[in-house]
């Protein structure tokens, strides 16, 4: 992006901290938004140099993107010649209507490019395979670049990548969504306010106290109960604490998952 002219990213907010590195270390300047501030953002910036980067399902509140939400400002995109990278590398996950490649027809529009991913979508990080949708002309200059960065993958990856798209995700799915209702099941039971909404992805951001390090908090239920999970210090242009807890391990794991956070967040 920066050997191309592009010198900003305006980056969905939260975002992994190390997502926000990456960005810095490319000599890209980072800039967190909402998708609402985005498009008075790209216009404050010279024609072609800012990139805007989304997260549907976003990592780790849930929150999905409809086209409706970002269509002005794909619109404002394309005026502006810049560009949009969607992340979508849990929209197999997707418990309301997302944003899909499939809105624009066959292919996205030039300006757009959707990357998605094996690790999250099957449930296989460990074979380093993804995809991306979108203008053929970005896309053969990202292969290069890739060939740059890792020479190739693995034979053993890419076979089992072909078994897992034959056999399909939608055990993990159900899996997931199970998952998703057991715990807004007990945060309901919990007489929490407001609402915990988990429309996509396969983690559920759990509120704590403001007065409460999530840091600490992680610890002790890693130190105590054997249970190791994200905080909030792990992203940047966090609006609230909170820990990251899966939502696709088997459902009596997760049941003591969240009971220590119970017992541990109540002292």
């Amino acid at each position: 992006m920066h050997r191309i002219g592009y010198r900003v990213v305006i980056c969905q907010a939260p975002v992994l901290r190390s997502v926000f590195d990456l960005i810095r270390s490319s000599y890209l300047r980072p800039i967190l938004a909402s998708v609402d501030e985005a498009s008075t953002l790209l216009h404050a910036h010279p024609k072609s140099t800012a990139v805007v980067y989304l997260c549907s399902p976003q990592n780790p509140t849930g929150a999905v993107l409809h086209v409706d939400d970002v269509g002005s400002l794909i619109a404002d995109v394309q005026r502006t010649a810049s560009a949009v990278v969607i992340d979508s590398v849990y929209d197999s996950y997707c418990f309301t209507r997302s944003l899909d490649v499939r809105d624009y027809g066959r292919l996205p529009p030039a300006s757009v490019t959707f990357v998605n991913s094996m690790s999250k979508n099957y449930g296989a990080p460990g074979i380093r395979i993804g995809w991306l949708v979108g203008n053929s002309d970005l896309i053969g200059q990202l292969i290069v670049r890739q060939e740059y960065e890792s020479i190739a993958v693995n034979g053993l990856g890419q076979a089992a990548a072909i078994d897992l798209l034959d056999a399909g995700n939608s055990e993990l799915i159900a899996r997931v969504a199970d998952g998703r209702s057991q715990v807004q099941d007990w945060w309901l039971a919990r007489g929490n306010y407001p609402e915990l909404r988990i429309d996509g992805g396969t983690q559920a951001a759990l509120p704590v106290l403001a007065s409460t390090d999530p840091e600490k908090l992680a610890d002790d239920l890693m130190l105590r109960h054997d249970v190791v999970v994200s905080s909030s210090a792990n992203y940047r242009g966090v609006s609230y604490p909170f820990l990251r807890l899966p939502l696709g391990v088997p459902r009596a794991r997760l049941d003591t998952i969240l009971s220590a956070y119970d017992q541990v967040h109540q002292e």
